[in-house]
């Protein structure tokens, strides 16, 4: 056989599967909303844990829009005092409190939350910054929302904060 017709037979089987694969899924299927905007999202921090010199709580960001949008991945965290940033770092993964499930695309409906849980120390030391607000970039936007720390202001143990992914809200 010819590399021509190698060539041709190759190309027309690659054409049939791409049409079966194409068949296969649904377009609507694959359609992902696009991603939340501030006009979208709230944000909150709740239920705050502490043991060992370490805090816990949980992250909440509700779509209050009228239509689906999408959040992935990792919040940015920041800390703020009296409006000004502090020197701060963030870790994305497990917390002292919660394991990682890892980053995702979360797709939230109209009325539905994503949770993502936010570890910092409390421990006295040299390094440490004072803070009364985390500040919370959702997905990259160039915004941020400014949510108060439970029992703020904090001495937050040399400025490190971690922060699991994004997660959809668990039911009850």
């Amino acid at each position: 056989m010819t590399t021509a017709r190698i060539l041709t037979a190759l190309t027309g089987a690659a054409l049939a599967a791409a049409s079966l694969t194409a068949a296969a899924i649904p377009a609507a299927a694959s359609a992902t909303p696009p991603r939340c905007t501030a006009s979208h999202l709230t944000a909150a921090l709740v239920d705050p844990v502490a043991t060992g010199g370490n805090t816990g709580a949980v992250l909440v960001a509700g779509n209050n829009g009228k239509a689906a949008c999408t959040i992935r991945g990792y919040p940015k965290l920041g800390l703020t005092r009296h409006g000004a940033h502090v020197p701060s770092t963030t870790t994305d993964g497990p917390t002292y409190f919660q394991s990682d499930p890892g980053p995702s695309v979360i797709v939230l409906q109209p009325h539905a939350t994503a949770t993502a849980y936010v570890g910092y120390g409390t421990v006295s030391g040299s390094g440490n910054v004072t803070a009364s607000r985390l500040t919370v970039r959702i997905d990259g936007a160039r915004w941020h929302h400014s949510v108060p720390l439970p029992g703020g202001p904090l001495s937050i143990t040399n400025g490190h904060l971690s922060v699991t992914a994004w997660q959809m809200a668990r039911e009850g």
